[in-house]
């Protein structure tokens, strides 16, 4: 299972991700991406997920949200509503071949802004403990009556093995919401806030006793388009930690940007640029070569692919 913590602040998102999966009679792995970035015309989103870590055949969730919305060019809550559908389409049956029996479940979080406006959604699918079917939905999380429009937008939600043993931490809550709104405000940085997640995670490691919550994690924040953050020069961003302790690089994280593949784009370009940095140590010109930089971007997938291998 995994960690899960989204939060919303008025003009950033934030969230941090445990990178362990574990399979029975195997050691862990602590090496998993379990979020992904979103971006539109009309929003920005996380998407991070507790719950099926990865298939049979090692396909990553994350990695697979990533291929199912790549080439859809669609507003924030369409991208969402195409994606809840694959997902009740495609999940059950891996998540019937992971635990026959038992409790069977997938959740993925998602803190974002639509329009300039603090949002949180939930996909969630839980299967019968008998296997004769599955409860879903996909809702947007308010405060209240869900069914009034005005209804406040929820701030935060967890998910994941992880969440009693987080509930039980004293003051967490107030403390994490106190320091979004003084980063908000510009009196503190944003290592400020992503340290503190970071610490959330390592607690909730060190007291959940089956050890499904890893000592690594991500955490990542994302701005509002066009609000306080921008004139200062301030840019969304993530980091990786070891327990408390920041580390210089990590996995990828798949983002979809206007339905393009941006992490992989931005891979590619990188990859041609060390090429050009060696020419200039070398004592030469940089030897980027625009032929076949066309070519690997040509590479790229930029359809969908909703099948779970």
């Amino acid at each position: 299972m995994t960690l899960i913590v989204a939060v919303n602040g008025p003009e950033s998102l934030w969230m941090v991700a445990d990178q362990r999966l574990t399979f029975e009679g195997l050691p862990p792995k602590d090496d998993a991406c379990k979020m992904m970035f979103l971006e539109t015309t009309d929003g920005v989103a996380m998407l991070g997920y507790a719950g099926l870590g990865e298939t049979c055949r090692g396909t990553e969730l994350a990695d697979w949200m990533h291929n199912v919305l790549c080439g859809r060019d669609l507003g924030l809550e369409q991208c969402l509503k195409v994606l809840a559908g694959v997902m009740k389409d495609q999940l059950p049956q891996h998540l019937f071949r992971l635990r026959p029996v038992g409790l069977a479940d997938h959740h993925v979080i998602i803190p974002a802004f639509v329009g300039g406006q603090p949002k949180l959604y939930t996909i969630d699918m839980v299967l019968a403990q008998d296997r004769s079917g599955y409860w879903f939905r996909h809702v947007r999380r308010v405060i209240g009556d869900a069914s009034r429009p005005e209804a406040p937008t929820a701030r935060l939600a967890v998910g994941g093995s992880g969440t009693s043993a987080l509930l039980a931490l004293p003051g967490w809550k107030r403390n994490l919401l106190n320091l979004i709104k003084a980063h908000d405000t510009g009196r503190i940085s944003a290592n400020a806030v992503s340290g503190y997640l970071a610490g959330i995670n390592h607690a909730v490691h060190l007291a959940t006793k089956d050890g499904t919550v890893g000592p690594k994690c991500m955490v990542a924040w994302r701005y509002r388009k066009s609000g306080a953050h921008t004139p200062r020069g301030h840019a969304s961003s993530h980091q990786y930690f070891t327990g408390t302790t920041r580390e210089s690089c990590g996995v990828s994280i798949p983002s979809i940007g206007g339905g393009l593949p941006m992490n992989k784009v931005f891979e590619v370009f990188m990859s041609h640029a060390v090429k050009g940095w060696e020419g200039i140590r070398a004592g030469g010109p940089p030897q980027i070569d625009d032929d076949a930089l066309t070519a690997d971007l040509n590479k790229i997938p930029v359809k969908p692919d909703e099948d779970l291998r």
